[in-house]
């Protein structure tokens, strides 16, 4: 019978997250263009730490944590602290990693639709 040690797996998952890593880099250069000025490797390295502090908040997919992102990229990288509400639902257990990601698409939209106003 195949077995993977622990090892292989923390291989794997340092690769895994590369990967989505370098995706999420070409996708937020795509929507913002101002990112493709930054230093390649300081924007990556700061995906890295939202995809840390996304899973903190039990945000595992790959939908979950670039909502995350997003909103981080458009609120600044520490708004889960810097918002009440934000790290009231983010840190909650009363709600699911899809309801989370849910409250937090409105509510982005929410924030700059009132900026508008």
């Amino acid at each position: 019978m195949l077995s993977i040690r622990k090892e292989q797996l923390q291989i794997f998952h340092e690769k895994s997250v590369e990967n989505f890593s370098d995706r999420t880099y070409d996708f937020l250069c795509e929507e913002f263009e101002d990112i493709g000025k930054e230093n390649k490797s300081e924007v990556i390295d700061t995906i890295k730490q939202l995809i840390e502090k996304g899973n903190s908040y039990q945000l595992i997919t790959e939908q979950q944590l670039i909502i995350f992102i997003i909103t981080a990229w458009l609120l600044g990288k520490n708004f889960d602290t810097d918002f009440p509400k934000a790290n009231e639902i983010l840190s909650s257990s009363n709600y699911s990693p899809s309801d989370k990601v849910e409250w937090l698409s409105k509510w982005t939209e929410s924030l700059f639709k009132a900026l508008e106003e």
